[in-house]
């Protein structure tokens, strides 16, 4: 098995649950208050390391409460903290997610996830070998993320990027990029065009690969989610179970193709997995504590082949 290295955020999750999203100028009265740990770079993670994955998480959190509580639940998890850096002058990461009838808006605000330096990265991937995994999102610092990948590529390593939250990116972070996991209005936002159809993410297949990387996946929400490289495009259908909280589901995704990969298993063969384990994820409030193990994967979809 090869080890998966995660460079990204870790944010302390302020939940409402409400019966409708306010509009301008409205209050509203909420349901339900909670707070649980998040971040993607966190919940990606946790999901591949829940699953069994050999998961190194690089970050940064306070000086604070929040900090020691994030650490604490991804040890809880398995995940290696080593390289999870408390930083004195700043605050923990916060993410303020509103739910509504199985659907939400987060904001956030990075703090110390914006001060990853370029030796926390060096020390961080000091032990990484070829071929192990190398995943990074958009919510810490670019240059972090740019500095990353560029290490991860010197060492042979496969890196995958999720551009979320999504933003125009310079065209020379492209070819440091091996495989790019993008939900549709992502893919809109790297290249312009909205994923309606199957042309539609051929021709976004298209103008990336152009720009550098070899694959990509659009997850679609309901509709599952496709696979594209210069000679095979596959779709995976959803699984259809109960929504209760969506929060976390690509970063499940995403864990659980990491996962994946690390075993050897060929990108294209283990979008059902994925599938399966995004579904749990949103049958449950919360992210972390709703991203299942294989047990539960097991469990659920008993009789299914994996």
């Amino acid at each position: 098995m090869n080890k998966v290295y995660v460079l990204g955020s870790l944010n302390i999750d302020f939940n409402i649950d409400c019966n409708i999203f306010p509009q301008k100028g409205e209050t509203i009265m909420c349901s339900e208050t909670f707070t649980n740990s998040g971040g993607k770079g966190a919940n990606q993670a946790v999901a591949c390391s829940k699953l069994g994955g050999k998961t190194n998480l690089i970050g940064c959190v306070g000086n604070d409460e929040f900090g020691s509580v994030l650490i604490k639940e991804l040890l809880n998890y398995q995940v290696n903290t080593s390289h999870v850096l408390m930083l004195e002058k700043y605050k923990t990461g916060k993410a303020f997610v509103i739910c509504s009838n199985c659907d939400n808006r987060i904001i956030v605000d990075l703090g110390s996830n914006l001060f990853i330096t370029e030796k926390h990265i060096e020390d961080g991937l000091a032990d990484a070998l070829e071929n192990d995994l190398f995943i990074c999102q958009l919510e810490t610092n670019l240059n972090a993320v740019y500095y990353g990948l560029k290490e991860a590529k010197q060492r042979k390593m496969l890196t995958i990027l999720n551009p979320a939250p999504a933003i125009k990116l310079d065209e020379s972070i492209y070819s440091l990029v091996d495989i790019i996991i993008a939900n549709e209005t992502e893919a809109e936002i790297l290249t312009g065009i909205y994923p309606k159809s199957d042309e539609d993410c051929k021709k976004i297949y298209e103008i990336l690969a152009k720009k550098g990387i070899s694959k990509l996946i659009i997850t679609l929400g309901k509709e599952g989610s496709i696979y594209l490289d210069a000679n095979t495009i596959k779709k995976q259908k959803c699984k259809k179970v109960e929504t209760v909280d969506t929060t976390g589901a690509g970063d499940t995704y995403i864990g659980a193709l990491a996962y994946q990969l690390s075993l050897g298993e060929k990108i294209e063969n283990v979008m059902e997995f994925c599938s399966k384990a995004s579904a749990l994820t949103v049958m449950k409030k919360g992210a972390q504590q709703s991203m299942p193990d294989l047990n539960d994967i097991n469990q659920y979809f008993k009789g299914d082949k994996i």
